[in-house]
């Protein structure tokens, strides 16, 4: 796949998804108070990142699978890839924009002002801060223990897997 394909194929990607985004939030009523607020939360959850997010996961997954089925390629060649077609979305996309397009579209649908509210509420509290802080560790340990997890159910496999929960500590 050539570079310059490659960068079409992701950017279209983005343009079909900015498009629902817009849609959706052009038919259900979101008013400016309710994007006030989902955008206070996405701040507070560090959800606000939507765009790099996006461009690691649209940009990163593919080079990576490239770099695998084409071992003969200087991997050079992909680190330039890579660097160039995440510097022409940069260009292409701004993380307010995004959001407004695609995330806040989502937390409309499923959230009502007043649970956006409540969420903003605790997450300023002592106990919300503590989560947020601690949310990564504890999806990274449960991760952990879930591929720990088909160990001890598939007897096959004992062998070749890691202990999961060897190295997690375990709280009251």
């Amino acid at each position: 796949m050539t570079k310059s394909a490659l960068i079409a194929v992701l950017l279209m990607a983005f343009v079909v998804a900015a498009d629902a985004g817009a849609e959706a939030l052009e038919s259900g009523g979101l008013t400016d108070q309710k994007k006030a607020l989902i955008g206070e939360l996405l701040t507070l959850t560090g959800a606000n990142d939507f765009s790099t997010t996006m461009m690691n996961f649209y940009v990163g997954q593919p080079a990576s699978v490239l770099k695998k089925v084409n071992p003969e390629i200087d991997q050079q060649a992909f680190v330039i890839i890579e660097e160039e077609v995440r510097a022409v979305m940069r260009e292409a996309l701004a993380a307010d924009a995004l959001n407004e397009q695609i995330t806040y579209p989502i937390y409309h649908r499923h959230l009502s002002a007043a649970d956006i509210q409540a969420l903003v509420d605790f997450y300023k509290t002592p106990a919300g801060r503590r989560v947020l802080a601690a949310l990564p560790v504890i999806t990274e340990e449960g991760r952990r223990a879930r591929k720990g997890l088909g160990c001890r159910t598939r007897p096959e496999d004992a062998g070749t897997c890691p202990r999961a929960t060897e190295d997690a500590e375990l709280v009251d």
